[in-house]
């Protein structure tokens, strides 16, 4: 090891800030450069979304999810009022 076990301390310390510059540096160049105009043209902003159709073939899928969902959170509420540490697992 090039600390030695009596400054692991700064070995991590140093890990750590060495490792934070690359998505750091990413996440600034990513702020500052623009869009290419191929994805300015064809980006989905603008479109105009069929509801109708989304219904027409996810309504079934969209009421299963529904349901499953809606009967977890009504069983985990009311195991929350008979059970107080049933809180703490969610």
């Amino acid at each position: 090891m090039i600390t030695g076990e009596n400054h692991l301390r700064t070995a991590w310390r140093v890990c750590l800030g060495l490792g934070v510059i690359p998505p750091l540096s990413l996440l600034y160049l990513r702020t500052k450069l623009d869009e290419p105009e191929a994805y300015k043209r064809e980006t989905m902003k603008h479109a105009k979304i069929p509801w109708w159709l989304v219904i027409k073939f996810y309504w079934f899928r969209l009421i299963i999810v529904s349901l499953v969902w809606f009967s977890k959170s009504n069983h985990h509420s009311s195991m929350c009022i008979f059970d107080p540490d049933e809180q703490s697992t969610m």
